[in-house]
């Protein structure tokens, strides 16, 4: 028998289109981007500068900047090296702008002095609250310290400096309270246009663009909640309409990933993911998902994490990259009674 999964339709197609341009994050390659690289460049520098200028002319400090150090560089570590290195990605622009930044930087550094011991202890304390409790200004620059130090390593950035996001309050959760953690360089969309789009995510890494989302659907087929037992579940994935089922006509499945029935804590799950091929206005795009669905309170409950480029050979690389990370999303994922 046919099992209906329309509930799971792929709402990342449309999305993708409107995003691919380049995510909000230091990683993809607009202007927004070059902007958050400078400034985060800009207070590494300043940073490094104080903290020199404190422990060379008050001594007594020293212990409590090399602490503080410690603990920066825990959280983004080689965060000045790999901020130079990611202007290259510009090109020539991204050089100029580099060059530009270290010119102002050259002017500015020789007035870093503390006048005594009182007011160099103060902006160390500065610095080091600034680190636990960031201001709006130093959040964007912390997301960008972050993706730039383990761009090649984003399953460790999750580790790290990963921050828990809670669909409790959000009305089109329709009173569900699931939690689920995203690394601290992805950033958050609140307002979603999409009925059953509960909340967003995105992070762009050059010619790549992420999103994830969670989505809810209060009314799905009275046949899918009346069989939404493990044991059913897995004999649904291995069915042949189970592919384009789950992954609707939204584009060609280019490549089939793994699909099977699970447990997500005390509810049955399944778990999914697939290449699909996408056009629209004649741009096409190659989506990878990976695709977790499940029941609570017979609400179905549906998380993405989709990578998207324009050729199949980089959304490859990309999914490659970021497997690990898309788990451990999913893993993270705790729904509050």
């Amino acid at each position: 028998d046919r099992f209906p999964m329309k509930t799971a339709a792929l709402i990342l197609s449309a999305l993708f289109f409107t995003s691919i341009s380049g995510a909000a994050s230091a990683h993809g390659l607009g202007e927004s981007d070059i902007r958050n690289l400078a400034e985060a460049y800009g207070y590494v520098e300043y940073q490094k500068t104080a903290l020199t200028e404190i422990m060379h002319s008050y001594p007594a400090l020293t212990p409590d900047v090399l602490m503080f150090q410690r603990r920066f560089r825990d959280r983004f570590p080689g965060a000045e090296a790999a901020v130079r290195k990611h202007f290259e990605c510009f090109g020539d622009f991204g050089i100029k702008v580099l060059a530009k930044s270290n010119e102002r930087i050259g002017k500015l550094m020789p007035d870093v002095k503390f006048r005594n011991e009182e007011l160099a202890e103060k902006q160390l304390d500065l610095f080091i609250a600034t680190l636990d409790q960031p201001t709006e200004l130093t959040d964007r620059i912390f997301r960008t310290l972050s993706d730039v130090s383990f761009t090649h390593n984003p399953a460790e950035e999750f580790s790290r400096n990963k921050e828990t996001y809670s669909t409790k309050g959000n009305p089109k959760a329709q009173g569900l309270n699931i939690e689920i953690s995203f690394p601290l360089s992805w950033v958050q969309k609140t307002k979603t246009v999409r009925p059953h789009v509960v909340s967003e995510w995105m992070k762009a890494d050059e010619q790549t663009v992420l999103i994830s989302v969670i989505g809810i659907d209060t009314n799905p087929d009275p046949e899918v909640k009346a069989n939404w037992e493990l044991p059913v579940l897995k004999e649904v994935v291995k069915s042949p309409d189970f592919w384009t089922d789950i992954f609707p006509p939204v584009g060609e499945i280019v490549k089939r990933g793994d699909a099977r029935a699970t447990m997500l804590d005390s509810y049955p799950a399944i778990l999914a993911d697939a290449t699909v091929k996408t056009e629209r206005l004649g741009n096409v795009l190659y989506l990878h998902t990976f695709y977790m669905l499940f029941l609570v309170e017979n609400k179905a409950v549906n998380v993405q994490f989709t990578i998207g480029s324009k050729d199949l050979r980089t959304t490859d690389l990309s999914t490659q990259k970021y497997r690990k990370l898309a788990y451990q999303v999913f893993n993270s994922i705790y729904v509050r009674k």
